[in-house]
């Protein structure tokens, strides 16, 4: 393995600490990419060998420096952001992590928790626009009205308010120009609590 440079690394973990200052979460790779100049592939070489150096922890999905794991008391709690869901047409969701979004503990109850990236705009007049990060409660059970993430029987995925028309359940989008959906099979995987939107962006 090539020797890595001190100032990339530096680099690295000035970029991480500050973009969580920032953010209130980890970086994207694309984001590494795009604020440190690096490439992906070098970026990854180069997180790899600094948890190898324990200069942080890194298991191909979230970061955490040592400034991070301080920001992160036990006042809040690091949830993982996983990949995507669609507040659009159902769409299979992406099973990569970004990173971590750090979240006070008093926003929420004593379940298990996850967050999401949204993108579309099927959910626009719940006010969750693309980019939004949503805050879910694992769960398999939701009550009408209830913002979920659902899945159907072909693994796709999808942000939409559940409904039922006194037959059966269906997912309702919050906006006029997106259908109803009535999947043969309905599968609740967690209700939206909580939403983050990056105001910088």
């Amino acid at each position: 393995m090539r020797l890595k440079s001190p100032e990339t690394m530096r680099q690295i973990i000035q970029f991480v600490d500050s973009f969580f200052d920032d953010h209130l979460r980890t970086p994207s790779m694309r984001e590494i990419e795009r604020g440190t100049g690096l490439s992906r592939q070098t970026a990854s070489s180069y997180l790899r060998a600094m948890a190898e150096q324990n200069m942080l922890e890194y298991d191909g999905d979230g970061i955490i420096t040592a400034h991070i794991r301080q920001r992160v008391s036990a006042q809040t709690i690091a949830l993982p952001i996983i990949g995507h869901v669609a507040a659009g047409t159902l769409t299979a969701a992406e099973e990569m992590r970004e990173g971590f979004v750090e979240v006070p503990f008093s926003m929420l109850g004593g379940s298990d928790y996850f967050a999401l990236r949204v993108y579309g705009e099927s959910m626009i007049r719940a006010g969750i626009y693309d980019g939004d990060l949503v805050i879910v409660r694992k769960t398999h059970r939701a009550t009408v009205g209830q913002i979920v993430v659902a899945i159907d029987d072909e693994g796709q995925t999808t942000l939409k308010r559940l409904a039922h028309d006194g037959q059966r359940y269906y997912l309702h989008p919050e906006n006029a120009a997106f259908d109803d959906i009535y999947p043969n099979e309905l599968r609740i995987q967690g209700v939206a609590e909580l939403m983050f939107r990056d105001l910088k962006s």
